[in-house]
């Protein structure tokens, strides 16, 4: 009696040994080979911890993975270049912001000559003025409407763009469609014909 239940133990024990690698240990070794570049099946197998029963999958069982895997590891790249894309615009967004600052002191400062001194030597306070201006100008336009742009979602876009198109034109314009761009060689010929 006693050996037949020490072999139903080492059979169960052999059935789990043998089993199929769990979701939480296949979801480990997804996470290792995405991290990692997506490496070959050879260089992952070298990276990949033992499971709980101490095995590591064979080569073609990572290779049936990987194939699972490329879908899902395209997914996560589109998602991280538009969060690489987000941060660019924040980026640019905060430098227009710092330069139109820079702009305003630079307008600060030669008013404050011009005030201090008058204009017998304001040469280059007019200088400062002028430029602080047009950096700030240039900047601060910029950096806002990207701001602005940018916590746009798709529907309020596309109702910006309506909105700039009848202004430039002058006429009412209903977007419906595709856009695409039109050289200006192409205009003209077909404004004579």
């Amino acid at each position: 009696m006693l050996l037949e239940e020490d072999s139903s133990l080492s059979i169960e024990s052999n059935r789990k040994k043998y089993a199929h690698y769990s979701d939480d240990y296949k979801n480990v070794a997804f996470q290792i080979w995405y991290s990692n570049s997506r490496p070959s099946a050879v260089s992952l197998k070298k990276m990949l911890p033992p499971d709980e029963f101490n095995r590591t999958p064979e080569l073609n069982i990572i290779n049936t993975w990987m194939k699972v895997w490329q879908e899902e590891g395209d997914i996560l790249d589109l998602e991280v270049k538009k969060q690489i894309d987000l941060d660019l615009v924040s980026q640019r967004a905060s430098m227009l912001k710092k330069q139109a600052e820079m702009g305003k002191q630079l307008q600060e400062m030669g008013m404050e000559f011009l005030v201090n001194t008058g204009f017998d030597k304001a040469g280059d306070a007019l200088r400062a003025l002028v430029e602080g201006v047009r950096i700030e100008r240039e900047s601060r336009g910029l950096g806002e409407a990207l701001d602005r742009i940018f916590k746009m979602d798709d529907e309020a876009l596309r109702k910006e763009l309506v909105h700039l198109l009848q202004r430039d034109a002058g006429v009412e314009v209903i977007v419906d469609g595709d856009i695409s761009e039109v050289d200006d060689a192409d205009s003209e010929s077909s404004t004579t014909e």
